[in-house]
């Protein structure tokens, strides 16, 4: 955890030395200035597996919400954060025991579930509050293709919902300056505002992804990447949607475009695919998730980490969609026909199911089995062989 603290510190002051902390008391009592902390994790999946098998932990901890309101009221604003994990975990399961129940807890986690919490702060003002009215929309743009912005741009600049936010990160330097140029030739349509925003790092997609959404100060969220096309009515259609069945997140039907090389060196549509109806099972099955398709509200998502993607991950966007589809449900907008569309990309081989298990109701499980193209026979022993899995899951919790 030292190292990890260390290389936190070095990233977001450079080198020297930065006071630090262990606790939210540690770090009331230090001077006000730049400042490193790690503060054991309440919500972390080891420590709720050791409540979960009757072995809790007496040291205290903060959930990350403790710590963020904590910072607020100190006056610190956070520079950078990280996690670590215990160097010495003490769990008392078998190994595939204790694998599958932190992949469990892992999936109902809505921030971090890692053992320590790790910040940089210094002196700041809170953020502000998102603006209730306002949708923000991410543009992730790397600087590759400056005719797929200007599409994306005015396609934005074309939406039937007001007032409209365009946040477009890119890396430092010459994609950054055509991305402010790129603005500045759409502002004369006086549709949204509009800045550009500067994502560096290893990872970009997640950086930028980082960048974007932290800055946007809508409560209404989308993130979309350089070449992603969204038609007229999408984002009215998924508000729509949220206030509909009062959810957290929306989700619109799609299609997907075959680009093609034109002589020139530019590329054209040579096809476009529409996407499958957005139910829950066939966006686990296929793995086809992507962010285009999706509106958040994040007043309703409250503590959920929009801002986080892992980029360790096989698809880190697909990732953050199933994280989330595993705590509630997506609202679908009623459009019948699709209402976005993005360049095709290969999707991840699914194998998503390794990286984090999806809770399913019993709801939907009966659902699945009714359209099941099996005979009815079959489904019930189906069935009743999940009823006596319950049977005796419930009797070994019972005798615990």
């Amino acid at each position: 955890m030292k190292d990890a603290l260390a290389a936190l510190g070095r990233a977001a002051f450079g080198e020297g030395s930065v006071q630090r902390a262990r606790s939210l008391d540690e770090l009331a009592a230090l001077p006000r200035g730049p400042v490193l902390v790690a503060l054991r994790h309440a919500g972390s999946t080891s420590r709720l597996l050791s409540e979960l098998i009757g072995e809790g932990s007496a040291e205290p901890a903060v959930s990350e919400q403790q710590a963020l309101a904590a910072f607020a009221r100190l006056g610190l604003a956070v520079r950078a954060r990280g996690q670590a994990a215990d160097p010495a975990p003490r769990l008392a399961l078998a190994a595939a025991t204790g694998k599958l129940l932190r992949a469990l807890l892992e999936s109902l986690q809505p921030l971090s579930s890692a053992d320590f919490l790790l910040f940089a702060l210094e002196p700041g003002a809170a953020p502000a509050p998102l603006q209730s009215t306002l949708l923000s929309v991410v543009v992730r743009f790397s600087g590759a293709d400056e005719v797929a912005l200007d599409r994306t741009l005015f396609a934005l600049a074309c939406q039937r919902s007001a007032p409209l936010e365009l946040v477009v990160a890119a890396p430092s330097g010459a994609a950054l300056l055509e991305v402010e140029s790129a603005l500045a030739r759409h502002a004369p349509l006086q549709t949204f505002t509009g800045r550009a925003l500067a994502a560096d790092g290893a990872h970009f997609s997640a950086a930028a992804w980082a960048a974007g959404v932290t800055a946007a100060q809508g409560r209404y969220l989308a993130v979309l990447e350089a070449g992603d096309l969204v038609y007229p009515h999408h984002y009215p259609d998924l508000m729509t949607a949220l206030a509909r069945e009062d959810a957290g997140v929306a989700l619109a039907r799609g299609r997907s475009a075959q680009l093609g090389p034109a002589p020139d060196g530019t590329s054209f549509v040579s096809g476009k695919t529409d996407e499958a109806a957005l139910d829950l099972g066939s966006l686990i099955r296929e793995r086809k998730l992507t962010a285009a398709a999706a509106l958040f509200d994040r007043q309703r998502l409250g503590a959920f980490a929009l801002d986080r993607l892992d980029p360790t991950a096989k698809d880190p966007e697909g990732l953050l969609l199933l994280r989330l589809f595993a705590l509630l449900a997506p609202a679908h907008s009623a459009a019948a026909l699709p209402s976005f569309e993005h360049p095709a990309r290969a999707w991840p081989a699914p194998a998503r199911s390794a990286e984090l298990p999806v809770l399913r109701s019993l709801g939907d499980l009966e659902q699945l089995l009714a359209l099941a193209p099996a005979p009815p026979w079959l489904r019930y022993r189906v069935a009743d062989a999940v009823n006596s899995a319950f049977r005796a899951l419930s009797g070994l919790w019972r005798k615990r």
